[in-house]
């Protein structure tokens, strides 16, 4: 009996709960109402057009723009950073960037046979062996961004499982 009484309050409880959930009236649109009209035009500025004549001459000629004279001239300033961006620009030998490493280890040969497999799978990105004693490790590609790299990685990803994208200098001619 105590198990119905719950049931019985909790079904009570659920309808009343839904009734007032439900919206009282419908939500009514401004564009449903066909019958409402306003006119605005008493509120709207007048402007008065005055009609200018022109002559044939004036109507054939194509506009010209007048432009504002400068009132300072900073030509010498500014071709003075521009130097300086190009001076510094002239001393950078190299640039952050990445490479796909795909063999590191201390076997030559198997260094070597990685980069004749990169070599098939990405010519265009000219594998590299690097030998730092006591590893050899070969390397794909020169990229200035991620993305880029990525992109390479994907198809060396196939073939060499333990192939890696890190950030390296990329030295430039």
């Amino acid at each position: 009996m105590i198990r119905f009484t719950r049931l019985f309050f909790g079904m009570g409880l659920l309808a009343v709960f839904a009734y007032s959930c439900k919206p009282a009236a419908p939500a009514s649109s401004g564009s449903t109402d066909a019958r409402y009209s306003e006119d605005l035009s008493a509120y709207r500025p007048q402007v008065e057009l005055e009609k200018v004549e022109e002559t044939e001459e004036e109507s054939s000629k194509p506009e010209q723009k007048s432009y504002p004279r400068p009132s300072a001239d900073n030509t010498l300033q500014l071709n003075a950073a521009l130097d300086s961006i190009a001076e510094n620009t002239r001393k950078v030998r190299y640039i952050d960037g990445y490479t796909v490493l795909v063999y590191t280890g201390t076997d030559r040969d198997k260094a070597m046979q990685a980069k004749a497999q990169a070599t098939h799978l990405v010519a265009k990105h000219r594998p590299d062996v690097q030998y730092v004693p006591p590893t050899y490790k070969v390397k794909v590609g020169r990229f200035v961004d991620r993305l880029e790299a990525q992109k390479v990685y994907a198809t060396l990803k196939v073939e060499f499982s333990k192939a890696i994208i890190i950030p390296e200098k990329v030295y430039l001619k």
